[in-house]
């Protein structure tokens, strides 16, 4: 994977996540603005904040396109071969650790 497709994966999918995330909390029904009397409502922060990572994912995508950054014209890997077995190696371990928190504890 090169760098260039690694920024266009990237900024898809952090926009999907944050119209997905948007959309949990409009449809849950929470209060997105200011609530009279007690103050910020329960989605505000999870709301906007999703809403300013999907415009910087948009802003992403838009200079992708253009190639207005050198990463988004860049034909080099993502990451060299010799270090995924790095990335791998720890993805599992942290992984593994995670599930294995409930049984042998912190």
């Amino acid at each position: 994977m090169t760098t260039s497709t690694a920024e266009l994966l990237m900024a898809i999918g952090m926009f999907a996540l944050s119209i997905g995330m948007m959309w949990s909390v409009w449809s849950d029904g929470l209060n997105i603005g200011w609530v009279e009397g007690r103050g910020p409502g329960a989605g505000v922060w999870p709301f906007w904040l999703s809403l300013g990572m999907a415009l910087a994912s948009l802003w992403t995508l838009q200079r992708w396109y253009t190639g207005a950054t050198a990463e988004s014209r860049s034909e080099e890997p993502y990451i060299d071969p010799k270090s995924i077995q790095l990335v791998v190696l720890s993805f599992v371990l942290l992984t593994a650790m995670i599930f294995l928190v409930q049984i042998v504890g912190t």
